[in-house]
C-alpha cells in the first residue's frame, strides 16, 4: 500500500510540473488549506488523461442536444491524487470569476467531473470549454452550478494567505493575519461577491456577516499613488485590471476577514477589493460593474 501511495504522489509531482504536448496551455490551478495563498499547483490536462473516464449526461444548459458523452476526471479524484484534503468543500472558479461550490456531501457522491471533451472532441468555448464542470444526471443540480471556463479548484478557506505589493519594482508582502489586526469593521451591505452557484455553501446562507477591511491607502501610501501612472490588480483567475491612480482618491477597501475567518474563496476571498460605487456613482465606467475585484493576489504600482 505504501508503495502505491508513493507512486501516485510521485506521478502527481510530475503532472504538476510537466509539459503539455496535447493540451497546450490547458491547465488548472489547484490549492488547499495547506497552501499559502497565492501559491498553487499547476495541473496539466495531458497528465490527467490516464485517470479520465467518459460519462453520459445531459447538459441542462443545452437540453435540446440531448444526452452526450463527456470525458474528464472526477473532482474528488483530482484532490485524492494530489493528497489535498477536500472535506471542507471545494470552490470552483472560472476564467470569468464565476464561482461554484461543492459540499463534502456532493464530493462524496462522486457525481461531479471536470471535463474537456464532448462526444470525443475538444470542448468548445461556446459550450463552456476548454474545461467545465459536469454532473451526472442523478445529481439533480441547477444549471447555474455547471461552471464554465474552469481555471482553479480550491479546497477549504485559505486562512494562510499573503498579499503581494510591488511598487516601482520593489516587492513587499503582507500576511492576512497581520492585515486583520489593522482592519476595521466594514458594512456588509457594501460587500460585493462574484456571481455563481453557492447553494451548498453555508457561509453564503448566513444572514449576518461581520466583515473587516482596511483602506487601500494603508498598503499603498498616497505619495506612492501620486507618483504612479497606473495601478494593476492581479487576481488568481480572470483578466488583470489596470486602473488610473485617480480611482484610488476614493475610499477603496481591501476585504480581509468575514465572521472572524478569512473571506472564503466562494465569496471572492481571501482578498477582494471593493470600490465605493454606490456612494460615488462617478466611479461607474472606471471600475468593474460589480464594483469589486475578487481573488486578489498582487498589486503592482507603476
Amino acid at each position: 500500500m505504501k508503495k502505491t501511495i508513493l507512486k501516485i504522489m510521485g506521478f502527481v509531482l510530475v503532472f504538476l510540473l510537466g509539459a503539455t504536448p496535447v493540451f497546450a496551455n490547458t491547465h488548472i490551478k489547484l490549492m488547499g488549506d495547506t497552501s499559502v495563498w497565492p501559491q498553487f499547483f499547476r495541473v496539466d490536462l495531458e497528465s490527467l488523461k490516464p485517470h479520465s473516464r467518459t460519462i453520459q449526461a445531459i447538459d441542462p444548459n443545452f437540453k435540446e442536444e440531448g444526452r452526450a458523452d463527456f470525458t474528464g476526471i472526477g473532482i474528488k479524484k483530482i484532490f485524492d491524487l494530489a493528497g489535498i484534503p477536500w472535506e471542507k468543500g471545494i470552490t470552483i472558479i472560472g476564467a470569468d470569476q464565476y464561482v461554484g461550490f461543492l459540499s463534502k456531501k456532493q464530493i462524496l457522491q462522486d457525481m461531479v467531473f471536470l471535463v474537456w471533451q464532448m462526444n470525443h472532441n475538444p470542448l468548445k468555448k461556446l459550450k463552456g470549454g476548454p474545461l467545465k464542470i459536469m454532473f451526472l444526471d442523478q445529481a439533480r443540480v441547477h444549471a447555474s452550478c455547471y461552471t464554465w471556463y474552469v481555471e482553479a479548484l480550491i479546497a477549504g478557506r485559505m486562512d494562510q494567505a499573503v498579499l503581494k505589493v510591488q511598487v516601482n519594482g520593489n516587492e513587499r508582502s503582507y500576511a492576512r493575519k497581520g492585515l486583520v489586526s489593522q482592519a476595521g469593521e466594514f458594512s456588509a451591505r457594501m460587500l460585493s461577491i462574484p456571481q455563481g452557484c453557492r447553494n451548498e455553501f453555508k457561509g453564503f446562507q448566513a444572514k449576518q456577516k461581520t466583515i473587516y477591511a482596511l483602506p487601500f491607502s494603508r498598503l499603498i501610501k498616497p505619495a506612492e499613488i501620486k507618483k504612479a501612472t497606473q495601478i494593476k490588480l492581479i487576481p488568481l483567475t480572470g483578466p488583470i485590471m489596470t486602473l488610473k491612480p485617480k480611482v484610488f482618491d476614493y475610499p477603496v477597501s481591501i476585504v480581509v476577514s468575514c465572521n472572524g475567518d478569512a473571506l472564503h474563496p466562494a465569496l471572492g476571498g481571501p482578498f477582494s477589493i471593493i470600490f465605493p460605487v454606490e456612494n460615488h456613482p462617478e466611479l461607474k465606467g472606471m471600475v468593474p460593474d460589480s464594483g469589486a475585484l475578487f481573488f486578489l493576489e498582487k498589486i503592482i504600482v507603476e
